[in-house]
């Protein structure tokens, strides 16, 4: 993997790693997630289970629940990278392979990161609904004079 930098300075959270602290091996798992790693990539190089991740996601959403989500979104840049990286280094003979694997960087990049990466769906729509109502009064009817 390539050289990073630690999710938790750029949170500005400041965290001892002699500490053993599910947000401290959160902060390593966020770490691998930031650098593009699947989720069960990320749980088998920390050591950490994707049940225990799903449980710290619960049971901290302002804290580790956000930290994963920045971590999500922040590998939408390294997935776009990937994309542009893969192409850029395609050769004629390659290119059959690249093209997919690209296309899949780019999918990827769009699934952690919508509003940057993701298809844009705009739906204009202007919709005036007119409604009439009209009263219609029974005809009259007239006395019955037979009688």
């Amino acid at each position: 993997m390539s050289p990073r930098k630690s999710i938790a300075t750029t949170a500005g959270v400041k965290l001892a790693r002699v500490i053993k602290s599910p947000l401290v091996e959160g902060v390593t798992f966020c770490d691998l997630v930031i650098d593009g790693a699947t989720v069960r990539e990320a749980c088998a190089e920390s050591g950490v289970g994707w049940q225990q991740i799903v449980r710290w996601i619960a049971k901290d959403p302002d804290g580790f629940g956000q930290l994963y989500a920045a971590a999500r979104k922040s590998a939408g840049t390294v997935w776009a990278d990937r994309a542009y990286h893969v192409l850029e280094e395609a050769t004629p003979e390659s290119i059959v392979v690249d093209k997919p694997r690209s296309d899949y960087a780019k999918w990827r990049a769009g699934v952690n990161d919508r509003d940057q990466y993701g298809d844009r769906q705009k739906v204009d729509q202007d919709t005036t609904l007119r409604v009439i109502v009209e009263y219609v009064a029974p005809p009259l009817l007239a006395p019955d004079t037979d009688a």
